[in-house]
């Protein structure tokens, strides 16, 4: 519930009955409330004075409410911890009123005619961060014992996940809530594992409980997908029966479908990708300060903070518009949803790479060799089936990967690490999916584009090729702007001086390894395309651009032919 004074928790007891005569001094005021509240009575008036003591908590219940408490009230108020999801609703807050030993803001102005706007800016500001600080330390909780309970198996973890995503129909503001909350269940499954693994010593690797060696990175999620890919692999291990392996990775597979479900609600469908009015042309990416894309650490990503990445989606949102004039050539309806959209992107993306990190050390585990034929035998298995609890409207898990990846090639740095892992991660998909497009192929008995059997894997496969040819573009530019020389500087010493975006020159060369490493993996994907699924390509572009692709790729495979030759007669 709220928190009550000491004189509202006096009055509210007397209400239920009267209090214990031996405990009378439990529920006096203390010192520090009788001298607080005489010196804020010197400056109230009689009438003020009372109405003050009333409502100064329950106005920390309405913080961020879209409407002002109707009257005060003297009872508990049990809508206090709902009133908390109501962070970043997208309507202004209303601005609480100050703890007894401050003024507050109206009395403030009434009394004093010097009043600073700036120090009441600052104190909401502080008031902000403090409640943000709070909501985000109750969603790191709720998602801890999520995660618990995901560790546990069985069908319970499929209902507490249920019921974390009943958020998005009881809070305001359901959506930005459950999207903070599911983000910080995929960190902390990423960081705790999937499974409950009791800590063993590692002789290898110095990761043994007390042997103080360096704790190897995501070992537990590891363990955890070693522990599962052996129990399905073998039908059962002494550690894991068949059974109870079964039901963890189904309910890894029914969060991606959640997962996949919240960044299309968020306006980032694979259709949606294609909306030239979404593009950005600034070099610079405001949020996250990436080279034409969103910059994600190399390593593991944290979950998503309230104040950090909702309220900077709010503001940008909130941003005042001129009257009711068009922007860009949009109707305000247009450019009030085209920036509410804008805000879900760092989300979206976010989500995004926690959820394919998290299946990579199951899908591409580390105790299977990738040479073998065995290896993409187990990977194909475990993401050619489909969630019968959400039933087939995103069909295999399949294509759900390659929606949540289509995301990140869109919008990550070209010349991140994170960028690189999504290629070859996409590559890997592609080939899977032709080799269920071939087996339906077969099947049904023709090969025909957009069949009922090949038609969602076929949208896919276009989907893809179309949205490489647009990150290769966009590579052309990022390779334009790194060999730019930085402000201030002739072509003569540009090697001497820093580089521009870059602080020293050796960051710029991994950044030009990288790049050149992911333009490779997405001409083999695009390749790979036009080999394996040609009559998709052939029937969906126009005569000219299928000409333009088909020139472009002869092109590519007589230059790797000759190179092979060279290397043969060498």
């Amino acid at each position: 519930g709220g928190r009550l004074s000491s004189l509202e928790y006096s009055s509210y007891y007397d209400t239920d009955g009267g209090k214990d005569d031996d405990n009378d001094e439990s529920f006096s005021l203390s010192a520090e409330d009788l001298a607080q509240t005489q010196a804020a009575a010197k400056l109230l008036s009689p009438e003020r004075r009372s109405q003050h003591l009333e409502t100064d908590d329950a106005s920390v219940a309405t913080f961020g409410s879209k409407q002002p408490p109707s009257q005060p009230s003297r009872s508990l108020h049990l809508e206090d911890d709902a009133s908390v999801a109501t962070l970043g609703s997208r309507q202004p807050s209303l601005v609480p009123q100050s703890p007894p030993d401050t003024f507050p803001t109206g009395i403030d102005q009434q009394h004093n005619h010097n009043h600073n706007p700036t120090q009441t800016t600052a104190s909401k500001n502080n008031l902000d961060s403090r409640v943000g600080t709070r909501f985000d330390l109750a969603l790191k909780l709720y998602s801890t014992l999520l995660g618990h309970c995901v560790r546990q198996g069985g069908d319970k973890a499929f209902q507490v996940v249920e019921e974390g995503a009943s958020l998005q129909r009881v809070c305001v503001n359901g959506h930005e809530v459950f999207c903070i909350l599911l983000s910080h269940l995929l960190n902390e499954l990423i960081d705790s594992g999937t499974v409950v693994v009791s800590p063993t010593p590692d002789k290898g690797n110095g990761a043994a409980t007390g042997g103080g060696g360096p704790m190897e990175r995501n070992r537990a999620l590891k363990d955890s997908a070693r522990i599962i890919t052996d129990a399905i692999l073998n039908n059962g291990t002494p550690t894991m029966d068949m059974t109870t392996a079964v039901k963890h990775w189904r309910c890894l597979r029914h969060l991606t479908a959640i997962t996949v479900a919240v960044v299309a609600k968020s306006g980032y469908g694979v259709s949606d990708l294609f909306d030239y009015r979404n593009q950005n042309g600034s070099a610079i990416e405001h949020s996250s300060g990436g080279l034409h894309g969103i910059r994600l650490p190399d390593g593991s990503v944290s979950g998503i903070g309230a104040l950090g990445t909702l309220a900077g989606s709010i503001k940008e949102h909130s941003t005042t518009i001129n009257g009711k004039s068009t922007v860009n050539a949009c109707s305000y309806e247009e450019e009030m949803t085209r920036r509410e959209r804008e805000g879900y992107r760092i989300v979206s993306v976010t989500l995004a790479s926690q959820l394919l990190s998290l299946l990579d050390a199951f899908i591409f585990p580390d105790s299977l060799d990738t040479s073998l034929p065995a290896s993409q035998l187990h990977g194909l298995a475990l993401v050619r089936s489909t969630e019968t609890r959400l039933g087939q409207s995103q069909g295999p898990l399949l294509a759900s990967l390659l929606r949540l990846s289509l995301l990140l090639l869109s919008h990550l740095e070209p010349s991140s690490v994170k960028f690189l892992q999504c290629c070859g991660r996409l590559r890997c998909f592609l080939h899977w999916t032709l080799e269920l497009i071939r087996e339906s192929v077969a099947l049904g008995g023709y090969s025909a584009a957009f069949q009922e059997l090949t038609a969602p894997l076929d949208r896919l496969v276009l989907a893809v090729v179309l949205q490489c040819h647009r990150t290769l573009a966009k590579c052309a530019h990022v390779l334009m702007e790194v060999e730019s020389p930085a402000p201030n500087t002739s072509s003569s010493n540009t090697s001497e001086s820093a580089p521009k975006y870059f602080l020293t020159q050796e960051q710029r060369q991994k950044s030009y390894r990288r790049l050149f490493r992911a333009v490779s993996e997405l001409r083999e994907i695009v390749l790979a395309a036009y080999r394996g699924r040609n009559e998709v390509l052939r029937a969906a572009l126009s005569h000219q651009a299928y000409e333009a692709l088909q020139t472009a790729l002869e092109e590519v495979l007589n230059n790797n032919n000759t190179q092979q030759q060279r290397r043969g007669s060498q």
